[in-house]
């Protein structure tokens, strides 16, 4: 199986959840979402594009799953079907995925219009190093380096890891407190100072129960 290396899964897992806390207070259509599924029970998180691009994220003792989807890939399943009921994700995508995860993204945790062969890519991570194996896709001939999209996906979910707060100016126009993005990044407590940093003249109350849905404790 081809091997790609990424962030590990603990540092993927604090960057898209820092991510959605910031979709949360200051993006409406909350492009970025993070919940801690109990009956799973798996963190499990979403994040889409304006144009369509998107990738879905499992966080689950047995291991660790990306799902990524680039409308312009060869391998969208949507513009490669003659019909809706050839529908499926390219033959590779899912195949060596290990049953425990299989399972549980045929179940469909994510909570969204997103079906399970919306992808192009998917990769796996059942330790917690950043080596993460990807399925023996073969691509059609000329479609390029990145045919499946995940190196641009993944490039971008990185920029945010590397450096959270201008990726968010850069790409959404959202200026953030750089000691407030720090604590954001630091663990499962979370103070209410911080938040206002991060949002000016929020209520935290508004958002709390979101907040603990993400797994934070919310602190003076």
């Amino acid at each position: 199986m081809p091997q790609v290396v990424f962030l590990t899964p603990a540092d993927l897992r604090d960057t898209v959840r820092a991510m959605a806390v910031v979709s949360l207070l200051h993006d409406k259509n909350r492009d970025v979402r993070f919940w801690h599924d109990p009956s799973i029970p798996s963190d499990v998180a979403t994040w889409k594009d304006a144009v369509g691009n998107e990738c879905r994220f499992l966080f689950h003792k047995a291991g660790s799953v990306i799902v990524g989807f680039d409308p312009k890939s060869v391998l969208n399943p949507f513009t490669r079907a003659e019909s809706p009921e050839q529908i499926q994700a390219y033959p590779g995508v899912y195949d060596a995925l290990p049953a425990t995860l299989s399972a549980l993204l045929i179940a469909q945790p994510f909570d969204d219009e997103s079906e399970h062969h919306t992808a192009t890519f998917c990769l796996w991570n059942t330790g917690k190093t950043k080596t993460w194996t990807k399925g023996s896709v073969s691509v059609p001939a000329g479609s390029g380096k990145d045919a499946d999209g995940q190196e641009h996906l993944l490039g971008r979910i990185k920029g945010y890891y590397t450096d959270f707060a201008t990726e968010f100016l850069n790409m959404d126009k959202v200026e953030l407190d750089e000691d407030a993005v720090t604590e954001l990044l630091s663990g499962d407590e979370i103070s209410t100072d911080c938040l206002k940093k991060l949002k000016p003249k929020l209520d935290v109350d508004d958002v709390r129960e979101d907040l603990v849905m993400m797994g934070f404790i919310i602190g003076d």
